[in-house]
């Protein structure tokens, strides 16, 4: 018979309020974004302050989408917690077309020219002046969604790379 193990991890190192930050964008709420992109400071300088910092204009090499929550498995060992929540989260085509565009306006960061491009000019820049990160699709299990060719469509159009 397995015994039960108890097992200490440590999650975060940085300052609680960078927790609290970053907690915050487990929704996807872009405009919670907005006040801390690129405008944390750096009080002690290297290595000291480590985390969201204008010195150091950190680029993700691939962002994790959710584009649902429900799953057709029962994993005793979630991290997602799919099929454990009270609520479905499966956001429509709409809505999941505007979160590409929020990865892709956030990749161009602080460009003054930003909020006036449209999303082909959007791609323009962020193809020319750097390479974009690849989108994981995450949840849940997002392989169950019958729109999913429809979901990569929308990426692959934006030229995002696509991980399951």
């Amino acid at each position: 018979m397995p015994t039960a193990w108890k097992i200490k991890v440590i999650i975060w190192r940085g300052k609680p309020e960078l927790w609290a930050i970053w907690e915050r964008f487990n929704d996807w709420e872009p405009e919670q974004f907005d006040e801390y992109y690129f405008k944390m400071t750096s009080e002690k300088g290297c290595p000291f302050d480590c985390g969201l910092c204008p010195e150091h204009l950190r680029k993700p090499c691939f962002i994790v989408m959710e584009a649902t929550n429900k799953c057709n498995l029962n994993c005793p060992v979630c991290f997602a917690n799919a099929n454990m929540k009270s609520y479905t989260y499966e956001p429509d085509i709409e809505i999941l077309d505007e979160m590409y565009k929020h990865i892709l306006k956030y990749e161009i960061g602080d460009n003054p020219q930003s909020t006036d491009l449209d999303i082909n000019a959007l791609i323009g820049y962020c193809r020319n002046s750097m390479s974009l990160p690849a989108i994981k699709l995450s949840g849940g299990e997002p392989t169950i969604r019958d729109d999913l060719p429809d979901i990569v469509y929308l990426g692959k159009k934006k030229e995002v790379s696509i991980l399951f």
